[in-house]
């Protein structure tokens, strides 16, 4: 196993390292924690989970296996810099470039001699280096934060995930109650999904949450109470190559057999449709269908309001806990994002 480094978005104080971890779960990684710092994870893993991590967190900034963890002292930085080998992520004929992540109040200036100063110490150590700004092979990544500085490597780019291109206003067809991109993708992340499985929003509306879990190659299914939300969640998923299977359904009877992971923010609020029920109702039905629907083992992730009873109907239906996230919204609003197992 490796020395990695992932860091943070920074958006959330506590899922960006949780969904991090559920897909290093969910891919069978053997890992170890070796610390948690201002939006940097540190962990003992095989250098192959550092594509996947890509390809799945939409939390994640960027993974790297790690070079050197030092202070933030500047002079300190550079004396380790030209002391400090390569050899271990670097190779002669490489190209090359750096880059420096900043977080917290670090100013610009550092940012560029420090940039300059790894990739003069790289060419120094390791001869017939190529610096290539535009297509680098390697990238020398360092993090600087007002109480470390870290230095890793990685191969190629940072990701790009498409993000903005995804946006809910872009799509063809919009609703104010959408959920963000990102919220959305760390949610079928939650659920800890793998391989070709199945992941099921019974609570589908402009389907969100079963765009990103296409996306990362699972198979979808969803369903909505309201015909034009099946129309739009499938103009939606269509737009993007997708080939859901989408029905108009009373989520308590869902018409779905079986489903691997489900993740799904059940309706609430003035502008989501929830037929009269009241919240614990809609809970307790759609708890009583998961269980029906899963394999023992297998998780939920979804959304609801805080305050709600959502633990306690969770257990009382002989679902486990695994964790819990509150996210604020807005002064009416704050949601809290659960998953649960079947026991």
């Amino acid at each position: 196993m490796d020395n990695i480094f992932f860091v943070l978005s920074g958006e959330h104080p506590t899922l960006p390292c949780a969904e991090l971890r559920s897909v290093l779960d969910a891919e069978s990684f053997n890992y170890t924690l070796l610390d948690k710092m201002h939006q940097v994870v540190r962990l003992r893993v095989d250098e192959s989970a550092l594509p996947v991590i890509d390809a799945r967190c939409g939390l994640t900034r960027a993974g790297c296996l790690e070079i050197a963890l030092m202070e933030p002292n500047l002079e300190r930085i550079s004396r380790t810099l030209r002391r400090l080998s390569f050899d271990s992520v670097l190779r002669k004929g490489d190209r090359i470039a750096a880059r420096v992540i900043r977080l917290g109040r670090v100013s610009g200036e550092k940012i560029e001699r420090l940039e300059e100063e790894i990739g003069t110490a790289a060419v120094s150590n390791i001869p017939g280096l190529n610096v290539d700004l535009r297509k680098p092979q390697v990238l020398l990544i360092g993090v600087l934060a007002e109480e470390f500085f870290i230095l890793g490597a990685r191969k190629g780019p940072l990701p790009k995930k498409g993000f903005f291109e995804r946006r809910p206003r872009k799509r063809p067809f919009f609703h104010a109650t959408v959920m963000s991109v990102k919220l959305s993708r760390c949610m079928v992340n939650l659920a800890r999904p793998r391989d070709d499985d199945l992941v099921l929003d019974p609570f589908c509306g402009t389907g969100s949450i079963l765009l990103e879990a296409g996306l990362m190659g699972f198979r979808v299914a969803g369903g909505d109470v309201k015909r034009r939300m099946v129309v739009g969640c499938a103009e939606n998923l269509r737009h993007f190559d997708l080939d859901p299977a989408l029905v108009l359904h009373d989520a308590r009877q869902t018409p779905f057999r079986i489903a691997d992971v489900i993740v799904t923010d059940p309706p609430y609020g003035r502008a989501a449709t929830t037929m009269g029920l009241a919240s614990c109702e809609i809970l307790r039905a759609f708890f009583q269908e998961a269980s029906r629907l899963l394999m023992k083992g297998r998780h939920i992730c979804l959304a609801y309001p805080q305050g709600s009873k959502l633990k306690e109907i969770g257990l009382e239906s002989g679902f486990a806990l695994i964790e819990s996230h509150l996210l604020y919204v807005h002064s009416s609003l704050t949601r809290e994002i659960a998953v649960f197992c079947k026991g």
